[in-house]
C-alpha cells in the first residue's frame, strides 16, 4: 500500500480498514517506489484516494522541495512519529523514476488497484490509452448513496454483488471510456445503457431515475448537484503488458464507514491472479 506525504489521511483510513479486516500489507512511501523492482516484493500495489481534486502532477511532484530537508522520524520528543512509515525527508514525490517503476511493475505482471483521485496516477500519465479522466463542470455528489449496476457478474471483481447494488460516492474524477470499450467496465453508476449502439444524449440532464419503471432511483441517499452520473463507469479494469489496473471512480474505503463497498476491494486483492484480459464482445466491437 502506497502513501504519499502530500496527503496521508485517506491512506490512514485504508490502513485502519485493512487492519480491522486482518489483511496483511506492507506500507510504502516514495523512497521505496523510487527504488524500483516492486515486483520482487509485491503482487498488488494499492493506491488510496488523495484529496478529491488531486492531479497526477501533485502525486509525482509531492511536497514542495523548498521545505527540504523535512524529516518525519521517531525522536525522543515525538516517539510516535515515524513508527508506521518514516522518511528523512518527506519533500518531493515519486518523480519520473517512481512513475516508471510503477509502470514496469504492472507491465511485468503486477496488479495496481487505485481509488478516486489516486487513479490519476494512471489515467493522466499515459500508462493507459483506453481510459482517461474527466471532471464534469459543476457535478457534486457530496457523500451520496448511488445505485450501481454490475455489468460483468462473472468477473472476480464483482463476486458477491447482485446486478443492482449501491455505492457511497463522494466527489472526485470520473472516467472517460469510449462506448465501444464498455467491456472494460465491470460496474457502472445507475442503470442507463451505454454501449456502441446507444444514442448520444450526453447533453440531457440527469433526472435521477433509471431506464425501467420499477428501477431504484439513481440517488438512494444524499443528492447530485448538477451534472450527469447515470451510466458513467464506476470501475474500470484494463491492462498493460502482463499486468492489470483496477480503477475505482470513488473511494470505496471512505473513513471505514462504506463497509458495503469493501468487498469490491477485497475481490481485487484476493483474485489479482485470476483476472483475465478484458475483451470486446460481439456487440461492443469498434
Amino acid at each position: 500500500m502506497f502513501q504519499s506525504w502530500l496527503s496521508s489521511q485517506n491512506a490512514g483510513w485504508v490502513r485502519y480498514t485493512l487492519d480491522q479486516a486482518g489483511v496483511r500489507y506492507t506500507f510504502i512511501g516514495k523512497d521505496r517506489v523510487r527504488a524500483g523492482d516492486l515486483g520482487r516484493d509485491f503482487d498488488v500495489l494499492l493506491i488510496p484516494q488523495f484529496g478529491g481534486g488531486t492531479r497526477a502532477k501533485s502525486i509525482v511532484a509531492g511536497v514542495d522541495p523548498k521545505w527540504s530537508p523535512l524529516a518525519y522520524t521517531t525522536t525522543p520528543e515525538y516517539p510516535s512519529h515515524g513508527v508506521i512509515l518514516s522518511a528523512d525527508d518527506i519533500t518531493g514525490g515519486i518523480g519520473f523514476v517512481g512513475l516508471e517503476a510503477i509502470r514496469g511493475f504492472v507491465a511485468a505482471g503486477g496488479t495496481l488497484v487505485a481509488f478516486g483521485s489516486g487513479t490519476t496516477l494512471v489515467t493522466e500519465t499515459g500508462m493507459v490509452h483506453d481510459v482517461s479522466i474527466k471532471r464534469p463542470s459543476g457535478l457534486n455528489t457530496p457523500g451520496s448513496v448511488i445505485t450501481a449496476k454490475v455489468l460483468q457478474p462473472d468477473s472476480p471483481l464483482t463476486y458477491g454483488y447482485p446486478e443492482l447494488t449501491h455505492v457511497f460516492r463522494g466527489n472526485g474524477p470520473l472516467f472517460s471510456v469510449a462506448k465501444h470499450r464498455r467491456y472494460l467496465v465491470p460496474l457502472q453508476f445507475g442503470i442507463k445503457y451505454v454501449g456502441p449502439d446507444a444514442g448520444d444524449d450526453d447533453e440531457e440532464a440527469d433526472d435521477g431515475e433509471g431506464d425501467a419503471d420499477d428501477a431504484p432511483p439513481l440517488v438512494q441517499s444524499g443528492g447530485i448537484v448538477k451534472g450527469k452520473l447515470d451510466g458513467e463507469a464506476a470501475m474500470v479494469h484494463t491492462t498493460l503488458g502482463d499486468g492489470h489496473f483496477v480503477l475505482f471512480a470513488w473511494n470505496p474505503m471512505h473513513r471505514h464507514i462504506t463497509q458495503h463497498d469493501h468487498a469490491l476491494v477485497y475481490n481485487a486483492l484476493m483474485f489479482w491472479n485470476d483476472l483475465e484480459r478484458p475483451v470486446a464482445t460481439e456487440d461492443a466491437s469498434p
